[in-house]
């Protein structure tokens, strides 16, 4: 319930500011009656009416001023929510049972009433110098010793309460009060300094929450024509919040951030400049709604505001999009390692450790120069690496920096941030690093085991079948044809030159294997696993489609072996009926989409709507990840008259200061024709009327529809138009003319 009560006054808090912003600045500035002052205090819920009628010319009862006052300084919703602390008085003309009570207990509990007979007269009219005499108590002021009740009208003079021709008046009268008069002295009190001159009434309803500072503005009680406020909060990094104030500052007193589960998190004033307090606090959690309290803060005329507030959400850490190469995220794994991705797919020499360099609050705590960083591209993922230090470093929820050096160079062939080296902050997770060790070893089928790892392995010595020896309970060997590390980067796949014996008993041995990062070894260790295995589906083509007249694609129900899926020779293509082939000119495996291949035919042997065609696949010819043959296949497909797309660039992009990313329609041939600087050009203009033609230094086959072009230099704010001569896809089409426009202004 109380989250509830929360964000209702997130809300609340919210809607006042729009409210504000729309009060008629005339509505702040002109003298109000007295029946319009007694609305604002009926909308502070000092006074209350029916309908808008307010009784004004009523006598006012020595009860309904105690309820005022309370109200007046903020505490009326304290007292309504403590009436059993409050309801008994020691007066025996105040029934606790009367909804007057609490308030005249309150009054009395906290020295505003100090009549000391038996009895209050509740019900009696007050007179004005008594009500004063409440208001000056209202204010701060101690009643015997800063006043009495005989000098409540001198005292309410010196403090500007009251005129001196209201004092004479007054003072030669001594009228009885009335519920007007109560409500012109209680509004001017809310604008009046306590004793102290610390502030006005009003800041005690502000202080209480009984209304904001908007609010007071809109009602026009601070007619202020700039009162300090928070424009905005950012939290621009894991552990600093940037507030934005609505005018200079000089000073901040304290700060304050809380949430509804956590009431006290540290932080303090980083700096104040102008407009701008940076705020360092303990890392926050993303996304969470956080309230900042800011106390004292006066601004460049001496103004003093006690207390600002507003919500801002926890800094959520965004994943950085970036067309050069930049580090996107930073996930950490526990108190040694740290898993980081970047924008660029990565080679191995992401794995140099001199380029990484971990530090605290400006102290270098790991430096792969001193060989206490490892790193390792990731098996599942070829944009990120595993960072191992060489202990727990990393304590959980502190906030720490990578730091990665501008030498290191994305597989586009481009240094990191232009050369200019990226840093990004995380907050450490928990848990301990757990030993590089093999988790589960399962059975597959007869002939296949499946390893699980609790950490990405070293794919070199995974691919090595001499580090895996198997035995059975006999201690006889049982041959190991192959192994095929999983996607994920944990699994491995052991496959067997032949059968194990259901429910049999076995031992593998690890000879040697060790982690990407090749810090933790497993070394002769041995593992027992009882061949429990049940029947497995078969190893299967599909569907056949054709996508267009000229390309045809294959869907398997299981990864295939990259190897044989590539081989055109294991696959003929004939019309249905006829024992004449089509030999593809092309048969493509992606290893991003490892359940299917892809045909490319020449023009010459398109497909035609009106025929039928076979694909047949001979036994044993293609075998999928693990190493299992498929069976006698033969898959018939429907032809298409839709014809094959003509290649286009479907983006040009600038990755570095020298180097543009192509990404192409169609899968391209690797071939010196389309791969020749030459067939790349240029075209720019410099001082808007130079026209200026260049090719690249070299151009990168990075895969079938990616090419990165290498120029000298790209300068930004320029418009570049690249043209390309001729592109030949792998159905042997070739698309000229090509043309695209970038700009690197727009890259970085």
């Amino acid at each position: 319930m109380m989250k509830i009560v929360k964000k209702l006054l997130f809300i609340v808090l919210i809607l006042t500011v729009i409210l504000a912003s729309m009060v008629p600045a005339a509505a702040q500035t002109s003298e109000k009656t007295t029946q319009e002052k007694a609305v604002v205090l009926g909308s502070l819920r000092i006074i209350s009416g029916v309908n808008g009628e307010y009784h004004l010319e009523n006598p006012l009862r020595r009860n309904e001023a105690a309820t005022f006052i309370v109200r007046l300084i903020g505490k009326g919703d304290h007292v309504n929510q403590n009436k059993d602390l409050y309801s008994k008085t020691p007066y025996t003309d105040v029934p606790s049972t009367e909804w007057y009570a609490p308030f005249i207990g309150y009054c009395y509990q906290n020295g505003i009433i100090s009549e000391t007979s038996e009895q209050l007269k509740p019900l009696e009219f007050i007179t004005d110098k008594e009500f004063i005499g409440l208001i000056l108590t209202a204010l701060d002021y101690r009643p015997g010793i800063d006043f009495i009740p005989d000098t409540a009208y001198e005292t309410a003079r010196e403090t500007g309460l009251i005129s001196i021709t209201e004092y004479i008046d007054r003072a030669s009268t001594n009228p009885a009060a009335t519920r007007g008069s109560a409500v012109e002295i209680m509004y001017r009190a809310l604008t009046t300094e306590c004793r102290g001159k610390d502030k006005i009434l009003l800041q005690k309803m502000i202080d209480e929450g009984v209304v904001t500072r908007l609010q007071a503005m809109a009602l026009g009680l601070i007619v202020d024509t700039l009162f300090t406020d928070i424009k905005s909060i950012e939290s621009f990094d894991l552990n600093k919040i940037q507030v934005m104030l609505n005018e200079p500052v000089s000073s901040v007193g304290s700060v304050l951030i809380y949430s509804d589960t956590h009431a006290n998190i540290t932080c303090s004033i980083d700096y104040i400049q102008d407009d701008i307090v940076v705020v360092r606090t303990e890392p926050l959690e993303k996304g969470k709604d956080y309230i900042i309290e800011l106390h004292d803060v006066k601004d460049r005329q001496g103004n003093v505001t006690n207390r600002l507030m507003k919500m801002f959400k926890g800094f959520d850490v965004q994943e950085i999009a970036s067309s050069f190469f930049r580090i996107s995220r930073i996930e950490p794994v526990n108190q040694r390692n740290l898993k980081v991705y970047f924008t660029h797919p990565l080679s191995m020499n992401s794995e140099v450790c001199l380029y990484y360099t971990l530090s605290q609050d400006s102290t270098v705590i790991a430096d792969g120069r001193l060989g206490r960083i490892k790193a390792g591209v990731l098996n599942s993922d070829n944009t990120g690496v595993l960072l191992s230090l060489d202990n727990d470093l990393l304590k959980e929820g502190e906030v720490y920096t990578l730091t990665i050096d501008g030498d290191m160079m994305s597989a586009y062939g481009v240094r990191l941030n232009d050369g200019e080296g990226d840093s990004m902050k995380f907050v450490a997770g928990a848990g301990k690093n757990a030993k590089f060790d093999l988790l589960e070893m399962a059975v597959v089928d007869s002939s296949t085991l499946i390893l699980n790892f609790n950490k990405e392995i070293n794919p070199f010595l995974a691919r090595q079948v001499f580090n895996f020896y198997l035995t059975d309970e006999n201690e006889s060997p049982i041959p190991i044809s192959s192994t095929t590390m999983d996607r994920n980067g944990h699994a491995l796949y052991l496959k067997l030159g032949k059968d194990m014996m259901k429910d049999g008993t076995y031992f593998l041995t690890i000879n040697n294997l060790n982690d990407i990062t090749r810090q933790e070894y497993i070394t002769e260790k041995v593992y027992t696993l009882k061949a429990d295995y049940g029947s497995s589906g078969k190893f299967q083509l599909s569907t056949a489609i054709a996508l267009d007249n000229q390309t045809l694609e294959l869907v398997f129900n299981r990864p295939l072996d990259a190897e044989t899926a590539a081989d055109a020779g294991n696959y003929t293509i004939s019309r249905y009926g006829s024992s004449t082939g089509i030999r593809p000119l092309k048969v493509y495996f992606d290893v991003n989409s490892p359940d299917r291949v892809k045909f490319y035919l020449p023009y010459a042997d398109r497909l035609l709507r009106q025929y039928e065609y076979m694909v047949r696949i001979e036994s044993g010819k293609i075998r999928d990840f693990i190493g299992n043959g498929i069976e006698t296949t033969n898959e018939r497909f429907s032809g298409t008259d839709s014809g094959r797309e003509a290649n286009e660039i479907d983006e040009a992009v600038a990755i570095s200061t020298d180097a543009v990313k192509l990404t192409l329609s169609q899968e391209t041939i690797f071939s010196a024709d389309n791969l020749l600087p030459a067939n790349f050009v240029l075209e720019y203009s410099a001082n808007n009327y130079i026209n200026i033609r260049k090719v690249p230094v070299s151009v990168i086959y990075i895969d079938p529809v990616t090419l990165v072009l290498k120029f000298d230099s790209l300068e930004y704010n320029t418009q570049y138009t690249l043209k390309v001569s001729q592109l030949t896809d792998f159905a042997g089409n070739t698309a000229k003319g090509l043309e695209k426009e970038f700009s690197l202004e727009a890259a970085k």
